[in-house]
């Protein structure tokens, strides 16, 4: 329930919604691209299906080089299995200590191909980093996209936010 405070700044929208600029036009065709990819051409993504796991890894290392950015593979052992955190860095110009981190994780739930649970979250990730590699910035931007973040591993020491 909103307070009264709230309700009275609350807006309500009726009607057509706005053209999309050209700018919001090509964003939404850039997400749509990733989620078709990661979900449709890649499917489901977990430590079930190492194979996809690893297409869905080379995808996305593939796109962050194509922005510039050399990717780090984060190495760690979990059911005797290798699995990858991603990592792509933008270095500050200024005060690049101070450091932005940015991620989003590319397993899916078993059983699953995961739009909403991350492959949304990898798009929006792609996204940013495309955006962010065309200009300088102060701080240093970190861009990571993390494994086994879905049971089960959530919420263990295997999980790759954890790991990293």
């Amino acid at each position: 329930m909103l307070s009264s405070v709230n309700r009275k700044h609350e807006k309500t929208l009726s009607g057509q919604l706005p053209e999309m600029t050209d700018d919001e036009q090509s964003l939404c065709a850039e997400l749509s691209r990733h989620v078709r990819v990661l979900c449709t051409a890649i499917g489901e993504r977990n430590y079930l299906c190492p194979g996809s796991l690893q297409k869905a890894a080379a995808y996305i290392e593939a796109e962050f080089a194509t922005f510039g950015f050399a990717v780090e593979r984060q190495p760690y052992t979990a059911r005797d299995m290798t699995f990858y955190n991603l990592i792509a860095e933008k270095r500050g110009s200024s005060r690049p200590e101070k450091i932005i981190l940015i991620g989003a994780h590319y397993d899916s739930f078993a059983g699953t191909v995961g739009a909403d649970d991350n492959a949304s979250g990898v798009a929006a990730l792609l996204a940013l980093a495309s955006r962010c590699s065309r200009a300088q910035h102060d701080c240093t931007l970190r861009f990571a996209a993390f494994v086994n973040e879905e049971p089960p591993f959530f919420w263990t020491r295997d999980m790759g936010s954890h790991v990293y």
